[in-house]
């Protein structure tokens, strides 16, 4: 049996992350509830945390080439 990759739209991805912020939030019931691994939503909040999901309404998420690039040219002092 061959199983297929999911995937899901950013919004989603920044809805499911919000939820995780509200208070007494836990990420296994919230996983549970949306039908998502734990896991996945784990990464996500750690991507939010580390500035690679953008929270902002219709923005795409970045890509970690494009995160490390943007840390590696603040850490060189170009802009």
């Amino acid at each position: 049996m061959t199983r297929t990759r999911r995937s899901f739209t950013d919004e989603f991805k920044r809805e499911a992350v919000k939820l995780v912020k509200q208070p007494g939030a836990m990420v296994t019931h919230i996983a549970r509830d949306l039908g998502i691994e734990a896991s996945v939503l784990r990464r996500w909040v750690n991507q939010e945390r580390e500035g690679v999901l953008d929270m902002r309404p219709n923005r795409p998420i970045r890509s970690e080439a494009a995160t490390e690039v943007e840390r590696l040219n603040v850490n060189c002092g170009a802009s």
